[in-house]
């Protein structure tokens, strides 16, 4: 009868430590979470890439921007190059911040941590550029501001650098 009592037992305690370690492994595989997953299907690294594109735009805006800041022509709110300059910034700030909302939402938070901050001060420039094409003279404002953009997005672009390195190296 102890014979039996001391089986029963072992094997009980056997099963139950068994079932154990297999919840937990089962639990340490998804602990990960979100972001393991939405980095394994692919999610961020599209949005990586879909993120390059208005970030080359932004870089043309700027670009365009200096060219016309140091060209002989006139800077004032009646300007439609500028204005068009201007509001295309604000187009590539918006569809970026578009596309941080969409990483939010799958789990991409690396992406987002890096990029938020910058696409926020792009954002911010572009506000202040509107206000200051209204000013009697503002090529001088414009310039600075015009630098500042450069800053931010240079600080994007090595932040998608550093994403897509990242990423690369996963796969």
């Amino acid at each position: 009868m102890k014979r039996i009592e001391k089986i029963s037992l072992a094997s009980t305690l056997f099963f139950l430590t068994s079932f154990l370690f297999l919840a937990v492994m089962a639990h340490a595989q998804s602990a990960p979470g979100v972001t393991q997953v939405a980095m394994e299907n692919g999610n961020c690294a599209q949005i990586t890439k879909k993120l390059k594109v208005p970030l080359n735009k932004a870089l043309m805006v700027h670009k365009g921007m200096k060219n016309t800041l140091n060209s002989d022509q006139p800077i004032d709110k009646y300007n439609r190059h500028v204005n068009i300059l201007v509001g295309n910034l604000e187009v590539e700030a918006g569809r970026m911040e578009r596309l941080l909302g969409t990483a939010e939402q799958n789990g991409c938070n690396k992406l987002v941590q890096l990029m938020r901050g910058h696409v926020q001060n792009t954002k911010n420039i572009f506000q202040n550029m509107m206000a200051t094409i209204q000013l009697p003279a503002p090529k001088k404002p414009l310039a600075k501001q015009n630098e500042e953009l450069k800053s931010e997005l240079d600080n994007l672009m090595e932040a998608h650098r550093k994403l897509s390195s990242s990423l690369k190296s996963k796969t």
